[in-house]
């Protein structure tokens, strides 16, 4: 079963070992040899995933009395909560285009000055990620059993609202946390690699018009390429540039500037984006606290060990590794029971280790929330 295939263990290594490939490309001028510095910290996050794959066995969930499928009544559980969810995003997207005056796409095609990043109130955006997520995710599992016509309105509005906001983070949460939840208890099919690479290709296309629209100019980044006869990126669509530049250059930025500035030894960079908006607006005068970590105005993340980075170092990036990988692997045990709380909750860790590479999305607000709403929903289902 695909529950076998997507386990933290073999995605935390597949997505850093691509990393590592992609760095050694060089496909872009931003992207510089691979330090050792960098490398040793992979190796050990990539040891320290393996012994809790290992240790955290015995957390293992006790399945289901009737296997992987759910009863009519955990369905219907599942699908109230997610259908209260719902309806608190639709308030908040409406609430955030009443503020903002519109939406992105709409000023797009008006000619307005305004763009994606003049989008919202900064302190609810991330309980409107986390309520957007966590329906989703519920109802496209649902409808493996269901195929309710009256919930294709829903999903249509919950599938069209991410492009009428230009917001590709939300997009590319969702995808991963949709695909996840979908595929975790089907048979492997060859048919299904195919499909999927053909979906991966269709996606990076879409992305890269997202990108491509957002900005002032088709392809932005395109000037980073590397004028190499050879270099596919030369021949692609603007898609695979920005993919490649998002999965390469924030752990580049870390490789480049490692060992240059003193840590804080705080955790207060690690757990910054729990901190509401308004709150740090208040209360917190300071620039970007990875500032440290950037070689690129326009790539101002470094990968999820930017928070553990500035604050302690090589150290603090074993650190990091090692706190994603424990709550992935415990839910991910947890999800082995097919209890649907824990099928989200395992879902959300599984996107937090591929945008690992982007950012650190499990120290979130609308992560953190999200766990709470599964782990919630997992003790009021089980059996």
């Amino acid at each position: 079963m695909w529950s076998k295939i997507i386990n933290p263990f073999f995605v935390f290594c597949s997505t850093w070992i691509l990393v590592i490939y992609l760095i050694s490309m060089k496909l872009t001028t931003n992207i510089h040899q691979l330090k050792i510095e960098g490398l040793a910290i992979i190796i050990v996050n990539l040891i320290t995933s393996l012994l809790l794959f290992v240790c955290l066995l015995p957390v293992k969930g006790k399945k289901q009395t009737n296997g992987t499928e759910p009863t009519q009544g955990q369905l219907v559980i599942a699908y109230k909560m997610a259908n209260r969810c719902f309806y608190v995003f639709l308030v908040l997207t409406f609430i955030d285009f009443l503020y903002s005056g519109g939406a992105p796409l709409i000023w797009l095609f008006t000619g307005s000055d305004k763009t994606y990043a003049n989008l919202g109130i900064p302190s609810i955006r991330g309980l409107q990620y986390t309520m957007y997520l966590f329906s989703l995710t519920i109802f496209f599992y649902i409808l493996k059993y269901y195929k309710f016509n009256k919930w294709k309105l829903k999903i249509g509005i919950m599938v069209l609202l991410p492009f009428i906001m230009l917001a590709r983070g939300l997009m590319i949460y969702g995808i991963f946390q949709v695909f996840c939840i979908a595929m975790f208890g089907r048979k492997i099919k060859l048919k299904q690699f195919r499909n999927i690479a053909i979906c991966i290709v269709i996606l990076i296309m879409i992305f890269g018009v997202i990108g491509d629209i957002r900005g002032a100019n088709a392809n932005p980044l395109g000037f980073l390429v590397n004028e190499n006869i050879d270099n596919p990126l030369l021949k692609l669509p603007s898609g695979f540039t920005w993919i490649y530049i998002y999965i390469t250059a924030n752990f580049n930025n870390i490789l480049l500037t490692i060992g240059t500035f003193k840590p804080s030894y705080s955790f207060f960079n690690v757990f910054y984006n729990l901190i509401p908006g308004f709150l740090k607006q208040l209360f917190i005068k300071t620039d970007d606290l990875a500032s440290p970590l950037i070689t690129d105005a326009s790539l101002n993340v470094a990968s999820f060990y930017a928070g553990y980075v500035t604050s302690f170092g090589i150290i603090g990036a074993i650190l990091g590794g090692v706190i994603l990988q424990f709550f992935s692997t415990y839910y991910y045990y947890k999800s082995l029971s097919y209890n649907i709380g824990y099928l989200v909750a395992y879902s959300i860790m599984f996107t937090c280790i591929i945008l690992s590479v982007f950012f650190d999305a499990f120290l979130t607000v609308s992560t953190f929330c999200q766990l709470i709403l599964a782990v919630y929903l997992a003790r009021k289902l089980k059996i």
